[in-house]
C-alpha cells in the first residue's frame, strides 16, 4: 500500500492529509498557488492544477480515514494549553478551534491537528511565531504562537502528534 496515496506521509515534514477537511485543504492549495504559502513541490503541483482539480484533490484526501497518533505524548503542560489555553497571555484553548482531540473543528476552515507529524507541527508553530507563515484566519495562529515558549512548542507538538 502506498501511504501517500491515502494521505499518510512517510516524511515527517510533509503533513498527513488523511481525513483533513476539504475546505481547509483547498484553501491551503490556493494559498500555494497565490504564493501566500511556499513549498517547492506543493507549490509546483498547485500552480499546475485548476480549481476543479484542487477541489477534487481536497475531497479525495478528506474522504480518507482521519490520521491517528501514536497515543503517546501525555504531557500536563500541553494538555492544559490544549484544553484550557492561558488567558493571562491571551492564548485560547487549542480545542476551541481544532476540536476534541484535535480531530474536528467546529468550523472546517481549521485543520485537524491531532495525529499530525510532530516535526511538521513544530515547524508550523515556529513559522507562525516568526511570521514566515501568516495565512490563518485573522492571524490568530501568529498571535498564539508568539506567546508560546520553545518548551511549550515542544510539549504541544509531542502531545498533538500522539492524539
Amino acid at each position: 500500500m502506498h501511504h501517500c496515496l491515502f494521505g499518510l506521509s512517510l516524511e515527517d515534514l510533509i503533513p498527513n492529509l488523511a481525513g483533513q477537511y476539504a475546505p481547509y485543504i483547498a484553501k491551503q492549495l490556493r494559498n500555494f498557488q497565490s504564493g501566500a504559502r511556499t513549498q517547492q513541490i506543493i507549490s509546483a503541483m498547485a500552480t499546475t492544477s485548476n480549481d476543479a482539480e484542487l477541489i477534487d484533490i481536497a475531497a479525495y484526501f478528506a474522504s480518507q480515514e482521519k490520521m491517528q497518533g501514536s497515543g503517546k505524548g501525555e504531557n500536563p503542560v500541553a494538555k492544559n494549553l490544549f484544553l484550557k489555553g492561558d488567558a493571562s497571555r491571551s492564548i485560547p484553548p487549542c480545542m476551541s478551534c481544532h476540536g476534541v482531540n484535535g480531530k474536528g473543528p467546529q468550523y472546517r476552515a481549521y485543520p485537524v491537528i491531532g495525529g499530525q507529524h510532530r516535526a511538521y507541527l513544530r515547524a508550523q508553530l515556529i513559522h507562525w511565531r516568526s511570521g514566515e507563515r501568516s495565512n490563518s484566519t485573522d492571524g490568530v495562529m501568529n498571535k498564539v504562537a508568539k506567546s508560546l515558549t520553545d518548551a511549550e512548542i515542544e510539549a504541544l507538538t509531542d502531545y498533538l502528534s500522539g492524539l
